[in-house]
Formats: structure tokens, sequence, C-alpha cells
């Protein structure tokens, strides 16, 4: 779980070398959806974890609407706060996780997944 801003940033650099995008301007400048998709998880998970103000709070809105729709698009049901570090989606698909649920770091999961 996500506490604080230099964890954040901890997070993201995990799940980048565990997604194998080792060049940096590639991550940035083309479309990748499924890196998309861990970077707006991640900070779904940051503005709910730590941002107290109203504005942060509106913003997080748009977020949840955001991550809702790409997870509609990919065939992910990944609640925020379920998944650690370093996680690694090979490609997109039925994954589905619940909210309740815990996967460690560096895990790896595959399509046509449930953890209940």
């Amino acid at each position: 779980m996500i506490r604080s801003r230099q964890e954040y940033l901890e997070y993201i650099e995990a799940d980048r070398l565990a997604m194998g995008r080792n060049n940096i301007i590639r991550c940035f400048f083309l479309v990748d959806p499924l890196w998309s998709f861990l970077k707006l998880l991640r900070k779904v998970e940051f503005y709910s974890n730590c941002s107290t103000s109203t504005i942060a709070k509106i913003y997080l809105l748009f977020l949840r609407f955001k991550l809702k729709t790409i997870q509609l698009i990919l065939g992910f049901s990944i609640p925020p706060n379920t998944i650690g570090r370093g996680i690694h989606l090979p490609h997109y698909g039925t994954i589905v996780i619940h909210k309740n649920a815990r996967v460690g770091s560096n895990a790896r999961i595959n399509i046509d997944v449930v953890i209940g």
C-alpha cells in the first residue's frame, strides 16, 4: 500500500523493471496499454491513500473513472491497494482480483486468472 510520494515512485520503478520497460524514452512516448494501466492504478492508490485536499479528491474521482474505463477495455478487474510492487502483466485479458485479496511483490499474473 502506497503511503508517500517516495513509495509511489518506488512502486512505479519496480513495476517498470518487472514489465521489462527498460527504455525510459519508450515508456513515455509510445502508447503501451498495460504500462498506462499500471501507472494509472498506482496513481489512484497514491491519491486515495495520501491526499486529503478537496481538489485532490475531485481529481481522484476523475482518475477512478479513467481507471474503470481502461479496465473495461483491457478486461481487468483489479481494485487499488491489492497488488504489491513489481507486478508483471504479460498481456491483457480477463484478470479478476477480489478487493479483499492481497497479491505480494514481484508477482506475474497471466490471463484468465481469478484471485478471490
